[in-house]
């Protein structure tokens, strides 16, 4: 199921390519998608992203699929495009966006996914179990890799 729930949750970004949606460089945004798992995306700069789905385990260790890529802003919808990832197969993949962000704080919308801003910095992987979710939620441990 968390398999499922990755492909659809890798739909996710922003730039500055429309004018309609705030830019979002330098910004970080989470999702919990369950009681044990979240989303994050983080934009480092104008065009590059890093994906993170993270679960809880029994050792107090999150495990991650990771993926970085690049990114564009084209009439409300965005293309991620990864160059790297935890998992083999990652693809590019296109979704409607919706941003709202006010000082201190911020939504990012999209699909049935809402994602709340958070501070800068928690793309920092090192140190985590890195690797891909089979459909039965069981946990195969990768490392990062061009694709």
């Amino acid at each position: 199921m968390r398999y499922a729930l990755f492909g659809v949750l890798l739909l996710v970004g922003c730039g500055d390519d429309d004018s309609r949606l705030p830019p979002i460089e330098g910004t970080a945004w989470v999702s919990s998608t369950s009681e044990h798992c979240s989303v994050a995306v983080i934009f480092e700069n104008a065009d590059a992203y890093r994906w993170l789905y993270t679960c809880s385990v029994a050792d107090g260790k999150p495990t991650t699929y990771v993926e970085d890529g690049t990114f564009v802003v084209r009439d409300s919808r965005i293309t991620l495009t990864p160059h790297s990832a935890s998992c083999p197969g990652a693809a590019p993949r296109t979704a409607r966006l919706s941003v709202e962000i006010q000082p201190g704080s911020g939504s990012l919308t999209f699909g049935d996914l809402s994602f709340v801003k958070i501070a800068p910095g928690a793309g920092d992987a090192s140190g985590w179990n890195t690797g891909c979710f089979d459909a039965t939620g069981a946990f195969m441990p990768g490392p990062l890799a061009s694709l």
